[in-house]
């Protein structure tokens, strides 16, 4: 009962955040720097003056691109952004978000114990905690970084660690550091296959490379 109030209270307020400002500061850079892609070039995403000029079409106090903090994610978040660039601003991020709750979802699905209502209420409790909420609010591919995560491990029960390492590889493609510690935490408990693979797969992408 406590999880399931925390749920709607943190789906609440992130309901009002984004009447109240439906155009978020990280997303906003993703969506301006999957543009410059579009339009000028990969190698453009990370141009300051570029991001800059983009964003001046959203409204006053918005445009402001933070020189410290432009867009700082390899080129495969702004792939995965670039369709939407077809969409209105906020109709981009709340498709972005529900993509983001799908992947929370999934992950749940696959990879918490349990079954019926204590299954039901770990969901309730990962949507209940501020750090999902903050994720969310701000766009971080966190919850699709999970999903990716939940489907390695599930890849492995199965026995196809490969494929394993090649979900690791997607997860790490979209923002290395929150990830780059498990494929070395395979390497070293001697999971060898799905450490190769991930490598395989992460060391011949461009998604790291900027």
């Amino acid at each position: 009962m406590v999880a399931a109030w925390g749920a709607l209270y943190d789906v609440g307020v992130w309901a009002v955040q984004f009447a109240r400002q439906p155009v978020h500061p990280d997303f906003r850079i993703f969506y301006v720097a999957a543009e410059a892609g579009l339009r000028f070039g990969w190698s453009c995403i990370y141009d300051l003056s570029t991001l800059r000029a983009l964003s001046a079409s959203f409204p006053a106090g918005q445009t402001y691109i933070n020189p410290a903090l432009p867009f700082i994610h390899p080129p495969l978040l702004a792939w995965l952004i670039a369709p939407l660039t077809a969409l209105p601003v906020p109709v981009a991020y709340a498709l972005w978000s529900a993509l983001l709750l799908a992947s929370l979802l999934w992950a749940w699905y696959i990879a918490a114990p349990y079954s019926g209502l204590r299954k039901l209420t770990l969901l309730l409790l990962a949507l209940a905690i501020w750090p999902v909420l903050d994720a969310f609010y701000f766009a971080q591919p966190s919850t699709l970084q999970l999903a990716l995560v939940a489907a390695a491990w599930w890849l492995c029960t199965k026995e196809r660690p490969l494929s394993a390492g090649v979900a690791l590889a997607f997860a790490t493609g979209l923002k290395p550091h929150t990830i780059i510690l498990v494929p070395l935490a395979l390497a070293v408990s001697g999971r060898y296959r799905p450490f190769l693979g991930w490598r395989a797969r992460a060391g011949c992408s461009p998604w790291l490379s900027r």
